[in-house]
């Protein structure tokens, strides 16, 4: 298991997927995460933080997750002429607690937020 920045890696099998290098940041946007990745199950959201050079995929469930998994990681490319595939990772973490962190770091670095 590694922890890094409030997520957990694990090697077993969740629900919860990040894509460590794909999100806002790099110009990855949802569509193209859903077009590759809803062949292998139904996915339930997608979270992409502003800022961030990852995002999440929540799936309906694990066999979904290790389908699209086993599928993706270290294989596909976001594009043709993209430096290297996209890594993923399964996470224990949910949606909830992901936009909770997000919010946290946005209370803690914007005191003068109402979101607070």
């Amino acid at each position: 298991m590694v922890q890094r920045k409030c997520i957990l890696s694990l090697a077993v099998s969740f629900q919860y997927v990040m894509v460590a290098n794909a999100g806002l940041v790099t110009g990855f946007q949802q569509e193209q995460l859903l077009e590759i990745t809803l062949p292998y199950g139904g996915v339930d959201g997608i979270v992409m933080l502003p800022g961030k050079s990852y995002c999440f995929i929540i799936f309906k469930d694990v066999p979904s997750a290790s389908k699209a998994y086993a599928a993706i990681h270290g294989k596909i490319k976001i594009t043709s002429d993209a430096s290297g595939p996209l890594y993923l990772t399964y996470t224990e973490k949910g949606m909830t607690f992901i936009f909770q962190m997000h919010i946290i770091k946005k209370c803690v670095s914007d005191r003068h937020s109402v979101v607070c």
